[in-house]
């Protein structure tokens, strides 16, 4: 192999192999003999928030333990080999979820709003929408300083608008 002091963009290489795959970092992608400090300002960190918005069965997700020696429980099984590096949170609540006296319904829409901004979000279907900036958004403000793309948002559901129930907005 030979050696140089030169280092090829990954955006580059995607461009020149005319594909648009999720490529890893390549050993081509840095200045030889670079050293961890010096690569380290290169690489994106990813954030990832999940919903589950029917719930799961805590009892199956939870473990039994705190600390670095809780046991794997049957849902957390995928993660097994990754346990070292994983953060388990429980006990949490966002009170913001929950309705307010003069709400009728509306568990489902406001839960969902609630879920990433932690604010209460108007009870309408109009066009006076209005809840909190999430939280996946305040990181991609700081984190998207360094991707092309500093936020992305997939959902698997119909474009809707109006209101989906009680009077909450679908959007």
């Amino acid at each position: 192999m030979m050696v140089f002091r030169k280092s090829i963009p990954r955006r580059t290489f995607l461009r020149g192999a005319g594909t648009a795959l999720a490529l890893p970092l390549l050993d081509a992608m840095f200045p030889a003999f670079a050293t961890a400090r010096q690569t380290a300002p290169l690489r994106a960190t990813r954030l990832s928030f999940l919903a589950v918005p029917n719930g799961i069965i805590m009892d199956q997700w939870t473990p039994t333990a705190s600390g670095k020696n809780y046991s794997i429980t049957p849902v957390l099984e995928p993660l097994a080999a990754f346990k070292d590096r994983t953060v388990i949170l429980s006990g949490l609540a966002n009170n913001e979820a929950r309705k307010l006296e003069f709400e009728i319904a509306g568990d489902h829409p406001r839960a969902c709003s609630a879920y990433l901004t932690a604010t209460h979000p108007k009870m309408t279907s109009g066009a006076d929408i209005h809840c909190g900036v999430s939280v996946d958004q305040i990181a991609a403000k700081e984190l998207g300083k360094r991707t092309l793309l500093p936020s992305l948002e997939i959902g698997l559901e119909m474009p809707m608008v109006g209101a989906c129930e009680s009077a909450y907005s679908c959007v």
